[in-house]
């Protein structure tokens, strides 16, 4: 009996150590994985700060960008207010230029009306100057404000100067002569609306005006005694403002 107890008790002794040596390997095995798990804690702090390193100088750089941004726009804004100045200064000085010009325009025009002669300044009265009168219309050109004028080219007794006139100023003629010598006068060139004023159509109606001008003149040398008449010729060609009309004479009466 004693030996079986002493069996058992050897048994147990070795199962205790086969025990003890597992959990010593188990313990082992757990310190192991412990330093392990240390390892690898450290390797991920160290990403962890090498990350958080990283996006702190991402973040200073970004701010540094955002700084030298926010001064390129403070420059360009500056840059921009200068560009309107001097926009507004040079439009300041174009329309400055623009009425010294209109001035200078103005100036010219009147100093050249002041210095044409005129019919009655270089020929002898309208009713031996009309059978050496003679005008064409060689040119056009528009006006500023949009509509044609046409040029008179005016020649008598040897000297020559042009006019311009409207087609309007026509009208006026032709309405005044109609008026003032109950004659019959060559037919006027009908007007034509703005949308059909080509430059064809200016052109032909150059050839018109030089026809008209031409047969009212050989029509006017009909009406020599009419002396209104003739002068209201002159004077249209000449630039200036018809005069009233005299009144007729009276008629005589019969001889008995």
């Amino acid at each position: 009996m004693s030996d079986t107890v002493l069996e058992q008790a050897a048994q147990a002794a070795s199962e205790a150590e086969t025990a003890r040596e597992r959990e010593h390997r188990r313990a082992e095995q757990a310190i192991k994985e412990l330093g392990d798990a240390k390892f690898r804690l450290e390797k991920s702090e160290a990403r962890v700060e090498a990350r958080a390193e990283s996006a702190a100088q991402a973040a200073a750089t970004a701010a540094q960008e955002v700084a030298r941004a926010e001064a390129r726009l403070h420059q360009a804004e500056g840059k921009a207010q200068q560009a309107e100045n001097r926009a507004e200064s040079l439009n300041l000085a174009l329309n400055a230029m623009k009425i010294e010009l209109r001035e200078a325009t103005e100036m010219r025009a009147a100093a050249e009306e002041r210095s044409r002669p005129t019919i009655s300044s270089l020929i002898p009265p309208p009713r031996e100057a009309l059978d050496s009168l003679r005008v064409v219309v060689p040119q056009a050109s528009k006006s500023p404000g949009g509509w044609w004028l046409f040029h008179l080219q005016v020649h008598c007794c040897g000297n020559s100067f042009t006019v311009r006139r409207r087609y309007s100023d026509f009208v006026h003629l032709h309405t005044s002569l109609a008026a003032s010598t109950g004659s019959r006068l060559p037919k006027l060139p009908p007007k034509r609306s703005g949308s059909a004023q080509t430059s064809d159509f200016v052109q032909k109606r150059q050839q018109e005006l030089t026809r008209y001008l031409t047969t009212l003149l050989a029509t006017q040398a009909k009406f020599r005694p009419e002396l209104h008449a003739m002068l209201e010729v002159g004077v249209f060609l000449s630039g200036g403002n018809p005069p009233p009309h005299p009144p007729p004479p009276p008629r005589q009466p019969p001889p008995q």
